[in-house]
């Protein structure tokens, strides 16, 4: 994972080489040698794709997504953000929008309620 850093240009390191850019990052050697051509850690993958600006914004959501939440939905989150370490998760749509709908259940919890007519009180 170093190289992701170190052996790249300074923009490529900082932005990222893009979205499905991860076999030319395998022919330059710069994932795990071997056979297995696949990122299993989001987070590397974020890393690999999006750079260090791409990696510092996932764990800030992260970080923002477990703000205000009770102990059963840390829970859940937490089962949610242990799956980054061992599954490339926001690759897959099914995943990603688990994931994206949980992050922001609070704001789509509070736009639905501010939309909801209030009915009853004073006339």
């Amino acid at each position: 994972m170093p190289g992701l850093i170190n052996a790249r240009p300074t923009t490529e390191a900082l932005l990222g080489s893009g979205f499905n850019s991860q076999s030319s990052l395998f022919q330059r050697s710069l994932l795990q040698d071997g056979n297995l051509l696949v990122i299993d850690n989001q987070f590397v993958s974020t890393l690999a794709t999006a750079g260090i600006i791409g990696l510092l914004a996932l764990v800030g959501l992260v970080f923002a997504a477990f703000n205000g939440r009770g102990p059963s939905e840390i829970a859940i989150l937490l089962a949610a953000v242990s799956f980054f370490f061992i599954f490339d998760a926001l690759r897959w749509l099914g995943p990603a929008v688990f994931i994206i709908v949980l992050f922001f259940q609070r704001s789509i919890e509070r736009r639905a309620s501010a939309d909801t007519p209030q009915f009853g009180g004073a006339n």
